[in-house]
Protein backbone atom coordinates (compact mmCIF):
# COMPACT_ATOMS: atom_id res chain seq x y z
CA UNK A 1 0.00 0.00 0.00
CA UNK A 2 1.32 3.18 -0.95
CA UNK A 3 1.13 5.18 2.58
CA UNK A 4 2.65 7.82 4.60
CA UNK A 5 3.16 8.75 8.20
CA UNK A 6 3.72 11.29 11.01
CA UNK A 7 2.00 12.27 13.53
CA UNK A 8 -1.55 13.51 14.32
CA UNK A 9 -0.38 16.97 14.86
CA UNK A 10 -2.33 20.18 17.05
CA UNK A 11 -5.48 20.34 18.62
CA UNK A 12 -8.12 21.74 17.12
CA UNK A 13 -8.48 25.81 16.85
CA UNK A 14 -12.04 27.52 17.16
CA UNK A 15 -14.04 30.45 15.60
CA UNK A 16 -17.71 32.09 16.14
CA UNK A 17 -20.30 29.01 15.71
CA UNK A 18 -22.33 28.85 12.51
CA UNK A 19 -25.96 30.20 13.49
CA UNK A 20 -27.30 27.18 12.42
CA UNK A 21 -25.62 24.86 14.11
CA UNK A 22 -25.56 26.99 17.14
CA UNK A 23 -29.15 26.55 16.72
CA UNK A 24 -29.11 23.02 16.68
CA UNK A 25 -26.71 23.35 20.04
CA UNK A 26 -29.24 25.46 21.65
CA UNK A 27 -32.04 22.81 21.52
CA UNK A 28 -30.04 20.02 22.34
CA UNK A 29 -28.94 21.25 24.96
CA UNK A 30 -31.95 20.91 26.88
CA UNK A 31 -32.46 17.50 26.81
CA UNK A 32 -30.90 16.06 29.91
CA UNK A 33 -27.64 14.34 29.76
CA UNK A 34 -25.88 11.96 32.63
CA UNK A 35 -22.36 13.01 33.50
CA UNK A 36 -21.82 16.44 31.58
CA UNK A 37 -25.16 18.08 32.10
CA UNK A 38 -25.52 22.02 31.37
CA UNK A 39 -27.26 24.25 33.77
CA UNK A 40 -30.87 24.51 33.38
CA UNK A 41 -30.47 27.33 31.79
CA UNK A 42 -28.51 26.77 29.25
CA UNK A 43 -30.48 26.06 25.91
CA UNK A 44 -32.52 29.23 26.55
CA UNK A 45 -29.46 31.35 26.88
CA UNK A 46 -28.10 29.73 24.02
CA UNK A 47 -29.09 32.44 21.22
CA UNK A 48 -28.30 35.17 23.33
CA UNK A 49 -24.70 34.32 23.73
CA UNK A 50 -24.60 33.76 19.55
CA UNK A 51 -25.87 37.27 19.10
CA UNK A 52 -23.61 38.61 21.58
CA UNK A 53 -20.92 37.41 19.79
CA UNK A 54 -19.49 35.18 22.98
CA UNK A 55 -18.75 31.55 22.43
CA UNK A 56 -19.98 28.09 24.13
CA UNK A 57 -18.33 25.43 22.22
CA UNK A 58 -14.79 24.19 22.12
CA UNK A 59 -14.88 24.59 17.83
CA UNK A 60 -17.03 28.64 17.91
CA UNK A 61 -13.81 30.06 17.06
CA UNK A 62 -11.97 28.91 13.50
CA UNK A 63 -8.33 28.03 13.60
CA UNK A 64 -5.75 30.63 12.14
CA UNK A 65 -4.55 30.14 8.63
CA UNK A 66 -1.40 28.09 8.37
CA UNK A 67 1.50 30.15 7.35
CA UNK A 68 3.15 29.13 4.38
CA UNK A 69 6.46 28.97 6.11
CA UNK A 70 5.11 25.37 8.27
CA UNK A 71 3.53 24.01 5.18
CA UNK A 72 6.78 21.46 4.29
CA UNK A 73 4.85 20.32 0.90
CA UNK A 74 1.94 20.64 -1.87
CA UNK A 75 0.08 17.54 -3.04
CA UNK A 76 -1.97 17.53 -6.40
CA UNK A 77 -4.51 14.66 -7.31
CA UNK A 78 -7.38 14.69 -8.73
CA UNK A 79 -9.35 13.80 -6.16
CA UNK A 80 -8.46 14.13 -2.10
CA UNK A 81 -10.68 11.91 0.49
CA UNK A 82 -10.43 12.98 3.84
CA UNK A 83 -11.00 9.47 6.11
CA UNK A 84 -10.09 6.67 5.51
CA UNK A 85 -13.33 5.04 6.48
CA UNK A 86 -15.10 2.71 4.92
CA UNK A 87 -16.37 5.09 2.67
CA UNK A 88 -13.60 6.89 2.20
CA UNK A 89 -11.78 3.29 1.06
CA UNK A 90 -15.12 3.00 -0.99
CA UNK A 91 -14.65 6.32 -2.58
CA UNK A 92 -10.65 5.90 -3.48
CA UNK A 93 -11.53 2.50 -4.62
CA UNK A 94 -14.24 4.28 -7.02
CA UNK A 95 -12.79 6.80 -8.21
CA UNK A 96 -9.33 5.05 -8.92
CA UNK A 97 -10.59 2.64 -11.09
CA UNK A 98 -12.47 5.45 -13.23
CA UNK A 99 -8.82 7.28 -13.93
CA UNK A 100 -8.33 9.54 -11.26
CA UNK A 101 -5.36 9.96 -9.45
CA UNK A 102 -6.48 9.98 -5.79
CA UNK A 103 -4.72 10.63 -2.27
CA UNK A 104 -6.55 9.65 1.31
CA UNK A 105 -5.89 11.96 4.50
CA UNK A 106 -6.14 9.81 7.43
CA UNK A 107 -5.56 10.73 11.09
CA UNK A 108 -4.93 7.78 12.47
CA UNK A 109 -2.42 5.10 11.76
CA UNK A 110 -4.58 2.67 9.83
CA UNK A 111 -7.89 2.69 8.57
CA UNK A 112 -10.55 2.58 10.81
CA UNK A 113 -13.05 -0.30 9.73
CA UNK A 114 -15.81 -1.60 11.64
CA UNK A 115 -19.45 -3.49 12.28
CA UNK A 116 -20.24 -6.36 9.99
CA UNK A 117 -23.56 -5.87 7.91
CA UNK A 118 -24.33 -4.21 4.73
CA UNK A 119 -28.02 -3.25 4.03
CA UNK A 120 -29.02 -2.61 0.62
CA UNK A 121 -32.91 -2.59 -1.07
CA UNK A 122 -33.47 -5.40 -3.72
CA UNK A 123 -29.77 -6.64 -4.36
CA UNK A 124 -29.43 -9.68 -6.66
CA UNK A 125 -28.33 -12.06 -3.56
CA UNK A 126 -31.81 -11.47 -2.20
CA UNK A 127 -34.11 -11.40 -5.63
CA UNK A 128 -32.34 -14.97 -6.18
CA UNK A 129 -33.56 -16.20 -2.94
CA UNK A 130 -36.84 -15.11 -4.02
CA UNK A 131 -36.96 -12.04 -1.77
CA UNK A 132 -38.23 -8.85 -3.29
CA UNK A 133 -39.45 -5.89 -0.97
CA UNK A 134 -41.36 -2.98 -1.68
CA UNK A 135 -39.67 0.26 -2.26
CA UNK A 136 -41.97 2.83 -1.41
CA UNK A 137 -43.01 0.85 1.53
CA UNK A 138 -39.68 1.11 2.85
CA UNK A 139 -39.11 5.03 1.59
CA UNK A 140 -42.56 5.86 3.91
CA UNK A 141 -41.58 3.63 6.75
CA UNK A 142 -37.87 5.12 6.74
CA UNK A 143 -39.40 8.97 6.49
CA UNK A 144 -41.81 7.91 9.12
CA UNK A 145 -38.86 6.66 11.76
CA UNK A 146 -36.90 9.64 11.12
CA UNK A 147 -39.38 11.95 12.20
CA UNK A 148 -40.30 13.49 8.33
CA UNK A 149 -36.61 15.21 9.08
CA UNK A 150 -34.70 13.72 6.41
CA UNK A 151 -33.91 14.73 2.91
CA UNK A 152 -36.62 12.79 0.93
CA UNK A 153 -34.56 13.09 -2.23
CA UNK A 154 -31.13 11.80 -0.60
CA UNK A 155 -33.56 8.74 1.07
CA UNK A 156 -34.77 8.00 -2.51
CA UNK A 157 -31.76 7.97 -3.95
CA UNK A 158 -29.80 5.71 -1.32
CA UNK A 159 -32.88 3.16 -1.59
CA UNK A 160 -32.79 3.18 -5.84
CA UNK A 161 -28.72 3.11 -6.13
CA UNK A 162 -27.70 0.85 -3.07
CA UNK A 163 -27.99 -2.39 -4.92
CA UNK A 164 -26.04 -1.28 -7.12
CA UNK A 165 -23.54 -0.14 -4.72
CA UNK A 166 -23.48 -3.08 -2.91
CA UNK A 167 -23.16 -5.87 -5.76
CA UNK A 168 -20.49 -3.55 -7.03
CA UNK A 169 -18.58 -4.26 -3.50
CA UNK A 170 -19.36 -7.56 -3.46
CA UNK A 171 -18.10 -8.57 -7.32
CA UNK A 172 -14.79 -7.34 -5.69
CA UNK A 173 -15.26 -9.87 -2.64
CA UNK A 174 -16.41 -12.81 -4.53
CA UNK A 175 -13.24 -12.45 -6.33
CA UNK A 176 -11.05 -12.39 -3.73
CA UNK A 177 -12.96 -15.73 -2.62
CA UNK A 178 -16.07 -13.99 0.02
CA UNK A 179 -18.82 -15.96 0.75
CA UNK A 180 -22.03 -13.38 0.74
CA UNK A 181 -24.75 -14.25 3.55
CA UNK A 182 -28.28 -13.57 3.94
CA UNK A 183 -28.44 -11.78 7.56
CA UNK A 184 -32.15 -12.52 8.17
CA UNK A 185 -32.36 -10.49 11.45
CA UNK A 186 -35.02 -7.89 11.60
CA UNK A 187 -38.36 -6.70 13.36
CA UNK A 188 -41.58 -7.64 12.02
CA UNK A 189 -44.00 -6.31 13.61
CA UNK A 190 -47.13 -4.32 12.34
CA UNK A 191 -44.85 -0.44 13.06
CA UNK A 192 -41.41 0.33 12.90
CA UNK A 193 -41.23 -3.21 10.30
CA UNK A 194 -37.45 -3.91 9.23
CA UNK A 195 -37.43 -5.30 5.54
CA UNK A 196 -34.98 -8.04 4.22
CA UNK A 197 -31.70 -7.03 2.06
CA UNK A 198 -28.78 -6.65 4.13
CA UNK A 199 -25.62 -9.30 3.77
CA UNK A 200 -22.69 -10.42 5.38
CA UNK A 201 -19.25 -11.21 4.09
CA UNK A 202 -16.73 -13.96 5.31
CA UNK A 203 -13.45 -14.20 3.33
CA UNK A 204 -11.57 -17.81 2.92
CA UNK A 205 -10.71 -17.80 6.76
CA UNK A 206 -14.34 -17.13 8.14
CA UNK A 207 -13.48 -13.54 9.40
CA UNK A 208 -16.19 -11.56 9.09
CA UNK A 209 -16.78 -7.57 8.79
CA UNK A 210 -15.87 -4.42 7.10
CA UNK A 211 -12.33 -4.74 8.33
CA UNK A 212 -11.98 -7.41 5.65
CA UNK A 213 -13.75 -6.02 2.94
CA UNK A 214 -12.46 -2.58 3.23
CA UNK A 215 -9.19 -4.41 2.61
CA UNK A 216 -10.02 -5.39 -0.39
CA UNK A 217 -11.43 -2.10 -1.43
CA UNK A 218 -7.73 -0.71 0.13
CA UNK A 219 -5.64 -3.04 -1.85
CA UNK A 220 -7.75 -2.41 -5.05
CA UNK A 221 -7.08 1.38 -4.95
CA UNK A 222 -3.90 1.07 -3.88
CA UNK A 223 -3.11 -0.92 -7.20
CA UNK A 224 -4.90 1.68 -8.64
CA UNK A 225 -2.26 4.22 -7.92
CA UNK A 226 -3.77 5.41 -4.95
CA UNK A 227 -1.70 7.09 -2.45
CA UNK A 228 -2.61 6.95 2.05
CA UNK A 229 -1.28 9.29 4.08
CA UNK A 230 -1.51 8.02 7.65
CA UNK A 231 -1.30 9.82 10.74
CA UNK A 232 -1.73 12.66 8.78
CA UNK A 233 -4.97 15.34 10.58
CA UNK A 234 -6.85 17.45 8.28
CA UNK A 235 -7.30 20.57 10.25
CA UNK A 236 -8.72 22.88 8.14
CA UNK A 237 -10.18 23.86 4.29
CA UNK A 238 -8.67 26.45 2.07
CA UNK A 239 -12.04 28.38 0.02
CA UNK A 240 -12.17 31.02 -1.89
CA UNK A 241 -15.79 31.76 -3.45
CA UNK A 242 -17.55 28.89 -4.27
CA UNK A 243 -15.00 26.29 -4.41
CA UNK A 244 -12.32 24.86 -2.16
CA UNK A 245 -8.66 25.30 -2.85
CA UNK A 246 -6.96 22.70 -0.56
CA UNK A 247 -6.69 21.23 2.85
CA UNK A 248 -4.10 21.37 5.36
CA UNK A 249 -3.60 18.25 7.49
CA UNK A 250 -0.78 18.26 9.88
CA UNK A 251 1.61 15.89 10.08
CA UNK A 252 4.97 14.83 12.16
CA UNK A 253 7.30 16.90 9.75
CA UNK A 254 4.60 19.82 10.26
CA UNK A 255 1.92 20.46 7.56
CA UNK A 256 1.07 19.00 3.98
CA UNK A 257 -1.19 21.11 1.61
CA UNK A 258 -3.29 18.67 -0.26
CA UNK A 259 -4.97 20.23 -3.77
CA UNK A 260 -8.24 18.42 -5.83
CA UNK A 261 -8.37 19.23 -9.53
CA UNK A 262 -11.97 17.84 -8.99
CA UNK A 263 -13.08 17.37 -5.33
CA UNK A 264 -12.39 17.03 -2.08
CA UNK A 265 -14.61 14.43 -0.46
CA UNK A 266 -15.40 15.01 3.41
CA UNK A 267 -15.94 10.91 4.94
CA UNK A 268 -14.28 11.69 8.06
CA UNK A 269 -17.11 9.90 10.38
CA UNK A 270 -19.63 10.30 12.88
CA UNK A 271 -19.57 12.62 16.36
CA UNK A 272 -19.26 9.77 18.94
CA UNK A 273 -16.14 9.90 20.14
CA UNK A 274 -16.24 13.70 20.93
CA UNK A 275 -18.36 14.05 24.29
CA UNK A 276 -18.62 17.75 23.48
CA UNK A 277 -20.37 17.17 20.09
CA UNK A 278 -22.43 15.01 21.70
CA UNK A 279 -23.63 17.04 23.84
CA UNK A 280 -24.67 19.63 21.45
CA UNK A 281 -25.98 17.56 18.57
CA UNK A 282 -26.67 13.42 20.04
CA UNK A 283 -26.69 14.66 23.84
CA UNK A 284 -29.17 10.70 24.33
CA UNK A 285 -25.77 9.30 23.45
CA UNK A 286 -24.38 10.44 27.13
CA UNK A 287 -27.10 8.65 28.22
CA UNK A 288 -25.96 5.54 27.59
CA UNK A 289 -23.70 3.10 29.67
CA UNK A 290 -21.03 2.35 27.81
CA UNK A 291 -19.53 3.52 24.50
CA UNK A 292 -19.10 0.48 21.77
CA UNK A 293 -17.28 3.41 19.54
CA UNK A 294 -14.24 2.58 17.95
CA UNK A 295 -11.47 2.94 17.10
CA UNK A 296 -10.55 5.47 20.20
CA UNK A 297 -9.46 9.31 18.44
CA UNK A 298 -11.56 8.55 15.86
CA UNK A 299 -14.98 9.66 15.04
CA UNK A 300 -14.50 13.05 16.79
CA UNK A 301 -16.73 15.30 14.30
CA UNK A 302 -13.23 16.44 12.46
CA UNK A 303 -15.63 16.63 9.00
CA UNK A 304 -18.05 18.79 10.70
CA UNK A 305 -15.89 21.08 12.45
CA UNK A 306 -13.81 21.85 9.14
CA UNK A 307 -17.07 21.93 6.94
CA UNK A 308 -18.72 24.35 9.49
CA UNK A 309 -15.46 26.79 9.52
CA UNK A 310 -15.50 27.24 5.64
CA UNK A 311 -19.03 27.86 5.52
CA UNK A 312 -20.70 24.79 5.37
CA UNK A 313 -24.46 24.45 6.26
CA UNK A 314 -25.12 21.99 8.80
CA UNK A 315 -28.50 20.09 9.99
CA UNK A 316 -30.12 22.02 11.86
CA UNK A 317 -31.66 19.35 14.06
CA UNK A 318 -30.05 16.97 16.28
CA UNK A 319 -28.13 13.54 14.75
CA UNK A 320 -29.51 10.32 14.56
CA UNK A 321 -28.13 8.16 17.37
CA UNK A 322 -27.42 4.65 16.88
CA UNK A 323 -27.89 2.82 20.04
CA UNK A 324 -28.69 -0.74 19.87
CA UNK A 325 -29.12 -3.08 23.10
CA UNK A 326 -26.35 -4.84 23.09
CA UNK A 327 -24.28 -3.69 26.12
CA UNK A 328 -25.35 -6.55 28.35
CA UNK A 329 -27.66 -9.53 27.51
CA UNK A 330 -29.17 -10.31 24.17
CA UNK A 331 -32.44 -11.26 26.19
CA UNK A 332 -34.71 -8.69 25.91
CA UNK A 333 -37.53 -10.56 23.51
CA UNK A 334 -40.79 -8.65 22.65
CA UNK A 335 -42.33 -11.30 24.37
CA UNK A 336 -41.03 -10.85 27.72
CA UNK A 337 -42.08 -8.97 30.70
CA UNK A 338 -39.72 -5.51 31.05
CA UNK A 339 -39.27 -3.82 34.39
CA UNK A 340 -37.51 -0.80 35.40
CA UNK A 341 -35.43 -0.30 38.52
CA UNK A 342 -38.18 -0.16 40.66
CA UNK A 343 -39.77 -3.28 39.31
CA UNK A 344 -42.48 -1.67 37.25
CA UNK A 345 -43.53 -2.60 33.86
CA UNK A 346 -43.16 1.03 31.58
CA UNK A 347 -43.92 0.03 27.86
CA UNK A 348 -44.98 -1.98 25.34
CA UNK A 349 -42.15 -4.69 24.96
CA UNK A 350 -43.38 -5.70 21.12
CA UNK A 351 -41.24 -3.32 19.50
CA UNK A 352 -37.89 -2.31 17.44
CA UNK A 353 -35.02 -2.56 19.28
CA UNK A 354 -34.28 1.35 19.29
CA UNK A 355 -37.80 1.91 21.14
CA UNK A 356 -36.45 -0.57 23.68
CA UNK A 357 -33.33 1.28 23.95
CA UNK A 358 -35.13 4.79 24.39
CA UNK A 359 -37.16 3.40 26.33
CA UNK A 360 -34.60 1.78 29.30
CA UNK A 361 -32.65 5.56 29.19
CA UNK A 362 -35.55 7.01 29.99
CA UNK A 363 -36.59 5.51 33.09
CA UNK A 364 -36.51 6.49 36.89
CA UNK A 365 -32.96 5.47 38.93
CA UNK A 366 -31.72 4.12 35.33
CA UNK A 367 -28.21 2.32 35.26
CA UNK A 368 -28.44 2.14 31.84
CA UNK A 369 -29.69 -0.99 31.61
CA UNK A 370 -33.32 -2.65 32.83
CA UNK A 371 -34.59 -6.16 33.40
CA UNK A 372 -36.06 -8.71 31.31
CA UNK A 373 -38.26 -10.89 33.21
CA UNK A 374 -39.49 -14.79 32.20
CA UNK A 375 -40.08 -17.84 33.24
CA UNK A 376 -41.68 -21.05 33.69
CA UNK A 377 -42.34 -23.67 30.93
CA UNK A 378 -43.76 -21.58 27.95
CA UNK A 379 -40.97 -19.03 27.13
CA UNK A 380 -38.40 -20.77 25.20
CA UNK A 381 -41.03 -22.37 22.95
CA UNK A 382 -43.05 -19.30 22.53
CA UNK A 383 -40.30 -17.22 21.80
CA UNK A 384 -38.82 -19.58 19.21
CA UNK A 385 -42.55 -19.99 17.93
CA UNK A 386 -43.31 -15.83 17.20
CA UNK A 387 -39.99 -15.17 15.64
CA UNK A 388 -41.35 -14.78 12.38
CA UNK A 389 -43.88 -12.23 14.29
CA UNK A 390 -41.25 -10.54 16.37
CA UNK A 391 -37.62 -10.67 15.61
CA UNK A 392 -35.11 -7.86 16.02
CA UNK A 393 -31.87 -7.10 17.72
CA UNK A 394 -31.30 -9.67 19.26
CA UNK A 395 -34.38 -12.13 19.67
CA UNK A 396 -33.29 -13.77 16.28
CA UNK A 397 -29.87 -13.59 16.06
CA UNK A 398 -30.37 -17.95 16.86
CA UNK A 399 -31.39 -18.15 13.09
CA UNK A 400 -28.72 -15.20 11.53
CA UNK A 401 -29.22 -16.28 8.34
CA UNK A 402 -32.01 -16.41 6.12
CA UNK A 403 -33.00 -20.19 5.58
CA UNK A 404 -31.24 -21.31 8.47
CA UNK A 405 -32.63 -24.22 10.67
CA UNK A 406 -33.26 -22.03 14.41
CA UNK A 407 -30.71 -23.16 17.12
CA UNK A 408 -33.41 -23.00 19.54
CA UNK A 409 -32.97 -24.32 23.10
CA UNK A 410 -29.28 -24.34 22.42
CA UNK A 411 -28.77 -20.66 21.31
CA UNK A 412 -31.35 -19.31 24.36
CA UNK A 413 -29.58 -21.98 27.19
CA UNK A 414 -26.01 -20.59 25.74
CA UNK A 415 -27.63 -16.75 26.55
CA UNK A 416 -28.52 -17.41 29.67
CA UNK A 417 -25.18 -19.27 31.06
CA UNK A 418 -22.84 -16.92 29.49
CA UNK A 419 -24.96 -14.22 31.63
CA UNK A 420 -24.77 -15.88 34.81
CA UNK A 421 -21.62 -15.91 34.30
CA UNK A 422 -20.81 -12.14 33.59
CA UNK A 423 -23.34 -11.25 36.48
CA UNK A 424 -26.18 -10.42 34.13
CA UNK A 425 -28.49 -12.91 34.54
CA UNK A 426 -29.85 -13.87 37.48
CA UNK A 427 -32.06 -17.43 38.38
CA UNK A 428 -34.26 -18.35 40.95
CA UNK A 429 -37.30 -20.64 42.47
CA UNK A 430 -39.28 -17.67 44.28
CA UNK A 431 -39.59 -13.84 42.67
CA UNK A 432 -38.64 -13.05 46.46
CA UNK A 433 -35.91 -14.85 45.55
CA UNK A 434 -35.24 -13.28 42.35
CA UNK A 435 -36.02 -9.38 44.06
CA UNK A 436 -33.01 -10.05 46.39
CA UNK A 437 -30.51 -10.98 43.84
CA UNK A 438 -31.50 -8.30 41.04
CA UNK A 439 -31.99 -5.46 44.52
CA UNK A 440 -35.93 -5.05 42.63
CA UNK A 441 -38.31 -4.22 45.37
CA UNK A 442 -39.98 -7.94 45.97
CA UNK A 443 -42.98 -6.11 46.24
CA UNK A 444 -43.39 -4.49 43.71
CA UNK A 445 -42.14 -7.05 41.50
CA UNK A 446 -44.47 -9.45 42.14
CA UNK A 447 -47.46 -7.68 41.49
CA UNK A 448 -46.21 -6.12 38.33
CA UNK A 449 -45.68 -10.20 37.33
CA UNK A 450 -49.43 -10.64 38.65
CA UNK A 451 -50.14 -8.31 36.62
CA UNK A 452 -49.00 -9.47 33.41
CA UNK A 453 -49.89 -12.73 34.21
CA UNK A 454 -53.72 -11.59 34.44
CA UNK A 455 -53.39 -9.64 30.77
CA UNK A 456 -51.85 -12.94 29.86
CA UNK A 457 -55.14 -14.94 30.44
CA UNK A 458 -56.99 -12.31 29.34
CA UNK A 459 -55.11 -12.36 25.85
CA UNK A 460 -55.60 -8.47 25.94
CA UNK A 461 -53.00 -6.13 26.90
CA UNK A 462 -54.88 -3.26 28.90
CA UNK A 463 -51.90 -1.57 29.79
CA UNK A 464 -49.65 -0.88 26.84
CA UNK A 465 -51.25 -2.48 23.76
CA UNK A 466 -49.05 -5.54 23.06
CA UNK A 467 -50.16 -7.99 20.95
CA UNK A 468 -51.84 -11.17 22.50
CA UNK A 469 -49.51 -13.50 20.48
CA UNK A 470 -46.35 -11.81 22.02
CA UNK A 471 -48.13 -12.01 25.71
CA UNK A 472 -46.09 -14.83 27.23
CA UNK A 473 -46.84 -15.88 31.00
CA UNK A 474 -44.80 -16.17 33.51
CA UNK A 475 -46.04 -19.37 34.66
CA UNK A 476 -43.52 -20.45 37.67
CA UNK A 477 -40.13 -21.40 38.60
CA UNK A 478 -37.25 -20.95 37.27
CA UNK A 479 -37.45 -17.45 37.33
CA UNK A 480 -35.09 -15.63 35.20
CA UNK A 481 -34.31 -12.07 35.35
CA UNK A 482 -31.59 -10.45 32.14
CA UNK A 483 -30.51 -7.19 32.08
CA UNK A 484 -30.43 -5.72 28.65
CA UNK A 485 -29.49 -1.93 27.52
CA UNK A 486 -28.08 -0.18 25.02
CA UNK A 487 -24.45 1.09 24.12
CA UNK A 488 -24.02 4.45 22.20
CA UNK A 489 -22.15 3.33 19.03
CA UNK A 490 -22.19 6.55 16.24
CA UNK A 491 -24.29 9.73 16.32
CA UNK A 492 -24.86 10.25 11.99
CA UNK A 493 -25.24 13.75 10.98
CA UNK A 494 -23.16 16.76 9.80
CA UNK A 495 -22.80 18.69 6.76
CA UNK A 496 -26.20 19.12 4.27
CA UNK A 497 -25.68 17.49 1.07
CA UNK A 498 -27.58 16.99 -2.41
CA UNK A 499 -28.96 13.87 -3.52
CA UNK A 500 -24.98 13.75 -5.22
CA UNK A 501 -22.99 14.31 -2.49
CA UNK A 502 -22.22 17.74 -2.95
CA UNK A 503 -22.15 20.53 0.09
CA UNK A 504 -24.18 23.80 0.50
CA UNK A 505 -22.76 26.39 2.24
CA UNK A 506 -24.88 28.69 4.83
CA UNK A 507 -26.74 30.71 1.72
CA UNK A 508 -28.06 27.40 0.00
CA UNK A 509 -25.38 27.50 -2.56
CA UNK A 510 -23.26 24.27 -3.67
CA UNK A 511 -19.61 24.17 -2.52
CA UNK A 512 -18.76 23.10 -6.19
CA UNK A 513 -15.97 20.80 -5.67
CA UNK A 514 -16.95 19.62 -2.01
CA UNK A 515 -18.09 16.26 -1.27
CA UNK A 516 -19.60 14.74 1.91
CA UNK A 517 -20.33 10.99 2.40
CA UNK A 518 -21.18 8.17 5.24
CA UNK A 519 -21.31 9.22 8.64
CA UNK A 520 -20.57 12.69 8.38
CA UNK A 521 -23.37 13.43 5.80
CA UNK A 522 -26.34 14.78 6.89
CA UNK A 523 -29.71 14.74 6.04
CA UNK A 524 -30.19 10.66 5.11
CA UNK A 525 -31.55 10.22 8.55
CA UNK A 526 -33.28 12.20 11.28
CA UNK A 527 -34.58 12.22 14.71
CA UNK A 528 -33.63 8.39 15.08
CA UNK A 529 -31.57 6.13 12.89
CA UNK A 530 -33.76 4.38 10.84
CA UNK A 531 -33.59 0.03 11.19
CA UNK A 532 -36.14 -0.32 8.20
CA UNK A 533 -33.22 -2.12 6.36
CA UNK A 534 -30.90 -3.48 8.87
CA UNK A 535 -27.03 -2.51 7.90
CA UNK A 536 -27.94 0.60 6.23
CA UNK A 537 -24.95 2.60 7.69
CA UNK A 538 -22.03 0.87 6.04
CA UNK A 539 -24.79 0.56 2.85
CA UNK A 540 -24.78 4.06 2.70
CA UNK A 541 -21.23 4.52 2.97
CA UNK A 542 -20.62 1.82 -0.09
CA UNK A 543 -23.44 2.94 -1.90
CA UNK A 544 -22.22 6.73 -1.82
CA UNK A 545 -18.48 6.18 -1.69
CA UNK A 546 -19.21 4.05 -5.18
CA UNK A 547 -21.59 6.84 -6.34
CA UNK A 548 -19.11 10.04 -5.47
CA UNK A 549 -16.08 8.50 -7.18
CA UNK A 550 -17.99 7.83 -10.35
CA UNK A 551 -19.71 11.51 -9.58
CA UNK A 552 -15.80 12.87 -9.86
CA UNK A 553 -15.02 10.95 -12.98
CA UNK A 554 -17.65 12.32 -14.44
CA UNK A 555 -19.74 9.55 -15.45
CA UNK A 556 -23.07 9.95 -13.37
Amino acid sequence: MAEHTGNQGSVLSRRHFLAGAAAAAGLAATAGLAGCQPSADTGASQGAASAAGDTRWSWDTAPDPVSEDRIVETIEKDVVIIGAGLAGVAAACSASENGLSVAVVEKMGEPSLRGGAFGSVNNRYWREAGVEVDVEEIARDWIAQSGSRCNEANVWNYLRRSAEGIEWLCDKLEANNFTIMLLACGYKGPTYPEYYGCLQFKDSENNFGAMFAGKVLIDESNANGAEYFFNHRAEQLERDGQQITGVVASCEEGYRRFVATKGFVMATGDISGDPEMCEAFAPIMLKCAASQYTPTGANTGDGQKMGMWAGAKVQDYAYSPMIHPQQFTALSNGNFLHVNMRGERYMNEDTWCQGRSLNVLDQPDSQGYCWAIFGGDRWLQDSIDTLDEGGGMFWDFHRHHYNDPPTGAEWWEGCISSGMEQGMVFKADTLDELAEQTGLPASALKATVDRYNELCAKGVDEDFGKRSVMMTPITGAPYYAAQFGPAAMVAIGGLMVNARSQVWDENDQLIENLYSIGNCAGGLYGTDYPLVVPGNSLGRCVTYGYLVGRELAGIE
